[in-house]
């Protein structure tokens, strides 16, 4: 049989870790494991690992600027720095691009700014927002959204976007999503702690990364998801808390696994390779919320990586000029990091750089 693609001499990574092995493709899929295949296209691998791509779940395109943003990153970049990393899959947020993505007409506008554009596949999250429970999240699941997004709290610098949820919102739309039977990712933190904390901080001159970081204190994350998780057993919607950045909140999401709720932890890269100690080093540049944990949250977050409690790994890649990054006053400095390029090499490498 003569194959379509034969990728030769190449370490592939395989269930069950490392192999030298050849690998044989047919109108773009992987059909056989071997050596000395016949194909009409070779690509010798000699030195190279051969891994499968990997599906970021937590990214921000800024595809459309509204007239706001159209300098930001857009889908070709986007997607390219992704396949650059060896992502082949994005799953794109519903906000960063204005408009926010949270109907069936902003989903469409959305599709059309991609056509021609994307090097990687990229699926969908739809938006909910207070005043969008009237058919609108059924409007985007008939167009074709692969599940949807509520933040219950957010960064006070991105004017003009995403409009975080109260509790009768979340709950409404939980039930709602269940009638979908896709996922409701869910940004939880505490907003009333959270802005409360951060007013006070700016009133009194505490401007420092360090100054951001105990403004959203664990216990903010804790509480929120509690909520959450709560609302999720009442409703019976599968959810997913995303970037959670402690490990209290981890380990009450294994609770909840426990208890027969439907839902995933994911954690980004940024909380596995980055602690509090260097915030004030970095500065700006580290900002994300949730932020940056201190270095026994990072040492913890990767035991429970190994010990499977953490579902996936994202990178909620997001950019900006980098004029927005560059303010001394930590508060008004837009808030997230680009990871996706580098999500899948940083999860490969860390094992190998402490000797595991």
């Amino acid at each position: 049989m003569i194959h379509d693609l034969a990728i030769t001499n190449g370490l592939a990574i395989l269930e069950n870790g490392g192999k030298h092995i050849d690998i044989a493709v047919d109108n773009g899929v992987i059909t056989q494991l071997g050596r000395q295949f016949n194909a009409r296209k070779v690509i010798d691998a000699t030195g190279l690992i051969v891994s499968p791509g990997m599906v970021d779940a937590h990214v921000h395109l800024t595809g459309i600027g509204g007239g706001l943003r159209d300098n930001f990153e857009g889908y070709q970049t986007g997607t390219s720095a992704g396949a650059k990393g060896g992502v082949t899959t994005l799953i794109e947020m519903p906000m960063n691009q204005l408009p926010a993505t949270i109907n069936g007409r902003t989903l469409l506008q959305k599709y059309n700014a991609g056509q021609n554009n994307l090097k990687v596949d990229v699926a969908s999250l739809g938006g909910i927002v207070p005043g969008n429970l009237n058919g609108e999240i059924q409007e985007m699941n008939c167009q074709g959204v692969c599940g949807y997004f509520i933040a219950t709290c957010g960064h006070r610098c991105m004017k003009a976007d995403f409009t975080n949820s109260d509790d009768h919102t979340l709950l409404e739309a939980m039930k709602q999503v269940k009638k979908t039977g896709k996922v409701l990712t869910i940004h939880a933190e505490n907003e009333a702690i959270t802005q409360m904390l951060a007013e006070r901080s700016e009133a009194s001159g505490q401007l420092s990364m360090a100054d951001f970081v105990a403004s959203r204190p664990v216990f903010a994350e804790v509480e929120e998801i509690r909520r959450v998780l709560s609302m999720a057993k009442e409703t019976g919607c599968r959810i997913s808390i995303t970037h959670v950045s402690s490990i209290e909140g981890v380990d009450e999401i294994t609770k909840a696994k426990a208890d027969g709720i439907d839902v995933t932890c994911e954690v980004c890269v940024h909380y596995l390779y980055f602690s509090k100690e260097e915030a004030d080093r970095i500065g700006p540049l580290l900002k994300c919320a949730p932020p940056i944990r201190e270095k026994r949250q990072q040492t913890g977050l990767w035991q429970r990586l190994r010990d499977g409690k953490i579902d996936y790994v994202a990178s909620d890649h997001s950019t900006c000029p980098p004029r927005l990054k560059a303010v001394k006053n930590v508060f008004q400095a837009w808030g997230a990091l680009p990871d996706s390029k580098i999500t899948l090499i940083s999860c490969l490498m860390r094992p190998f750089r402490n000797g595991k």
